[in-house]
């Protein structure tokens, strides 16, 4: 824990902080934060999250490693925050999944912190990251698994990547994160992916969260879509949530 009462982790001299981005319901009621990473090398300096899993360097095993280490630092500080009754969505590749199909401890080694924590797997939503690896049939026996304590399903970034309509249609998800991309090929083009998008989310009935929302205009040309909640930096950027005093 640093000075100022956030809790942070380091990993083979990277440390790895917690900032949270809200996710707000069509009427923009707060309806959960999105946990995400901010990364530091050992000479202080800034790496990108996105380009940092992605590298080769990474093992398996550190991917996994790092997977828990990111949502243990986002759970305790999302628990000791004003909003601690809301939902939290947390990231995961999908060999984290993998890999929760077959070994139930991680999963009790993970709803024993919730109930340290006070909070509950029904507020826990699950993130599948786009990258394309994992046995797709083992990594929805992981899902199912994970819905049997209670936690819920997304899949992140719709529309690039892995993360598309024959995954959707495998892993049927709770929730689909449509990426900002569409978004922005709708409003500069009326390009028909997104709202071909929406229609598959439909389909198999996952609620739909809008990334990428920046602009006034962006949500004015949307809104008639009956999108089911938006996240964005014109809604709220990515910060640290303050801790609050113990009751």
């Amino acid at each position: 824990m640093d000075e100022d009462g956030q809790f942070f982790a380091t990993y083979n001299g990277y440390t790895f902080r917690s900032v949270f981005q809200p996710i707000f319901l069509s009427d923009i009621d707060l309806f959960a934060f999105e946990g995400l990473v901010r990364i530091k090398d050992e000479n202080n300096e800034p790496v990108r999250p996105d380009l940092f899993f992605r590298s080769s360097e990474l093992s398996f095993f550190d991917t996994i490693n790092l997977s828990l280490l990111c949502a243990s630092i986002h759970l305790r500080n999302f628990a000791q925050s004003e909003h601690r009754a809301k939902k939290l969505f947390i990231n995961a590749s999908p060999s984290v999944f993998q890999i929760l199909s077959h070994d139930e401890r991680a999963i009790l080694a993970l709803t024993n912190l919730l109930h340290y924590l006070g909070l509950s797997p029904e507020q826990v939503v699950y993130e599948i990251m786009e990258f394309d690896e994992g046995d797709m049939a083992e990594v929805f026996s992981g899902i199912k698994v994970l819905n049997r304590y209670g936690i819920s399903i997304a899949m992140d970034d719709f529309g690039i990547c892995a993360s598309n309509k024959s995954r959707a249609k495998i892993l049927l998800p709770d929730i689909i994160k449509i990426d900002k991309s569409l978004l922005d090929d709708f409003v500069a083009h009326q390009s028909k992916s997104l709202e071909e998008s929406l229609s598959v989310c439909r389909q198999i009935g996952a609620k739909v969260i809008l990334e990428g929302i920046e602009t006034q205009d962006q949500l004015d040309k949307i809104s008639h879509l009956n999108i089911d909640m938006y996240q964005g930096f014109l809604l709220g950027r990515p910060l640290a949530l303050e801790p609050q005093p113990a009751h």
